[in-house]
């Protein structure tokens, strides 16, 4: 038998098990090489697969909790470990790197980072990887593809981004700053704390292109009052505006964004899935008006695949204005992994892994293996030959009712 590769008509709808059913993942990327790696965050290590996540493997790294992944201009594959213990992150926290595709790690020997638990990376356009917590932490920053990291002076990160060559833009506690010399010095921005009694706690931004951004924003105050919104920018940073949502209720408690590929920009919140067409400055609400979602990921082959706290994985064919159930309809999960030929889905419940592959075996026939397009016409034409010189009666109209015109 031969079989032919086709499109899933179940891709991103259908899950399947790998061959890991327990534990928890919070992240993972794709390797150079094809090689997709993903880490345990209850001490089992880090694993990669060679084959789409269907199967994996351990590496060198056989236990720690591992919180997020990035990819290093030159391939290296930069991990994040945030082992704890009743005092804080333990001595083989810190931060790793693969320099084979996630198959064996090294641990980075800074002295500062030894120790600490990050769990942001981000890679600009000149290859500058930064590593931020939201803890007591300072900002790291190497030039060195994730071997060596210097401290800068920042702590408290929620969210950083990289819209333009030597832009970086960042929200901490104390607000909303950037940097034009790819991260040597900053600057405050218009959003940025006015007191000592408002700070602000989570935020989430998104580089629409090199100078529009939109950030979620949540502000807590001394006296317990929170606010939250989705904010614009269209200076890359320096300034900001407020969207129309301006409240929880809103949905202004954006988990995250991103940009479908028409364009339209995607908030997952705490209420629901909302969608812009005006580079964020407006939200309309799509048919999941309710609920709290999670990570959102457009896997770049037309479906849009959004997780939810009780409901499991939706997915969207329209670029997030509707969306429907997949065959995970309860299991919480934490991340999509986007590969050349699957989704994979990280559990955040200890449910493992599962994968939805883009292409699919088919069994091709073996009369259409025989013959093929040009032997079927031949085919045809040969018989039809072979009865009209035999059989003169038999008109044109005949065979082509039998055969087909």
């Amino acid at each position: 038998m031969s079989y032919r590769k086709v499109l899933n008509p179940d891709y991103g709808k259908m899950w399947l098990d790998s061959n890991i059913t327990s534990d928890k993942f919070y992240s993972g990327i794709t390797a150079n090489n094809g090689n997709v790696i993903t880490g345990s965050f209850t001490d089992g290590g880090i694993y990669y697969s060679t084959d789409n996540g269907i199967t994996w493997q351990s590496s060198s790294l056989t236990s720690g909790k591992y919180s997020c992944f990035c990819k290093a201009q030159n391939g290296n594959i930069i991990a994040c470990r945030v082992d704890t213990n009743s005092y804080g992150g333990t001595s083989d926290a810190g931060i790793y790197y693969s320099t084979d595709n996630g198959v064996t790690w090294q641990k980075s020997t800074d002295t500062y980072i030894s120790g600490k638990l990050f769990t942001i990376l981000i890679v600009t356009e000149d290859g500058t990887i930064f590593a931020a917590s939201s803890s007591n932490t300072k900002l790291q920053r190497s030039i060195d593809n994730g071997i060596s990291w210097s401290s800068i002076d920042i702590t408290n990160v929620y969210a950083i981004c990289s819209p333009a060559a030597n832009k970086i833009v960042i929200c901490n506690s104390s607000g909303f700053k950037y940097s034009t010399d790819n991260g040597v010095t900053w600057q405050n921005s218009n959003l940025i704390n006015d007191s000592y009694n408002t700070y602000m706690t989570e935020a989430n931004i998104l580089a629409v292109d090199s100078s529009i951004l939109v950030a979620s924003v949540y502000v807590s105050t001394n006296a317990g009052s929170v606010t939250c919104s989705i904010m614009y920018s269209i200076d890359c940073g320096i300034t900001w505006q407020s969207s129309n949502i301006t409240s929880i209720a809103d949905g202004g408690y954006c988990q995250c964004f991103i940009k479908a590929q028409d364009g339209k920009l995607i908030s997952s919140s705490n209420h629901g899935i909302k969608y812009s067409t005006d580079n964020g400055i407006t939200w309309q609400s799509s048919n999941l008006t309710s609920g709290q979602y999670y990570k959102i990921a457009d896997t770049k082959n037309g479906i849009i695949l959004a997780i939810s706290k009780t409901d499991g994985i939706k997915y969207s064919t329209d670029n997030g204005v509707t969306w429907q159930n997949s065959s995970i309809t309860s299991e919480r999960y934490a991340d999509f992994i986007i590969t050349s030929n699957s989704v994979i889905a990280c559990s955040y419940e200890d449910n493992g892994i599962k994968y939805s592959l883009l292409m699919i075996n088919e069994l091709i026939s073996s009369r259409a293996i025989y013959f093929g397009q040009q032997g079927l016409e031949a085919l045809k034409a040969g018989i039809d030959s072979y009865i009209s010189s035999k059989l003169e009666a038999v008109s044109p109209e005949i065979v082509n009712s039998i055969f087909g015109s």
